[in-house]
C-alpha cells in the first residue's frame, strides 16, 4: 500500500503518481508525475516524452474535449510502469501545453482511493 499525501496550499490541489513511461520499440525511458484526472478517458503525455522516447505515431485519434468539442491528435503506444506493475500497450495522446494526465484507461485497472479531506492518496 502507497499512502502520499498531496498538496494543500495549492488553489486545486491535485492528487499525482509518477510512473515510469517507457518505449516499445527502444530501450528509453521517462519518469513522469503524472495528475489524476478520473475526466479524462485517455492517459495523456507531455510531447517531449514523444521526442525523448522516439515514439512513433500510431494514427490519429477523435477526442472530445470538455467543452464537447471534437478534436484530432496522433496517438502513441507506450508501457507504463508503478512499481513493479506494468501496463503494457497503453494508448496515449500528447498534450500540447505539456499536462501529463492519468487517465480511466489506468486508473480504472488501479485500487486506489482519495480522500479529499485529508488530500490522501491511498494506493492498494
Amino acid at each position: 500500500m502507497i499512502s502520499r499525501r498531496y498538496a494543500r496550499g495549492d488553489v486545486h490541489p491535485t492528487p499525482s503518481l509518477s510512473l515510469v513511461v517507457s518505449s516499445r520499440r527502444y530501450s528509453k525511458r521517462m519518469k513522469i508525475s503524472f495528475r489524476i484526472d478520473t475526466g479524462a478517458d485517455i492517459t495523456v503525455i507531455p510531447p517531449v516524452c514523444v521526442h525523448r522516447l522516439l515514439l512513433e505515431s500510431r494514427g490519429r485519434l477523435e477526442i472530445v474535449d470538455y467543452d464537447a468539442r471534437r478534436l484530432h491528435h496522433e496517438s502513441f503506444i507506450v508501457d507504463i510502469a508503478l512499481g513493479t506493475v506494468t501496463f503494457r500497450a497503453v494508448q496515449v495522446i500528447a498534450s500540447a501545453s505539456g499536462s501529463a494526465l492519468l487517465g480511466l484507461d489506468i486508473i480504472n485497472r488501479l485500487d486506489l482511493t482519495l480522500s479529499g479531506s485529508t488530500r490522501t492518496l491511498i494506493l492498494h
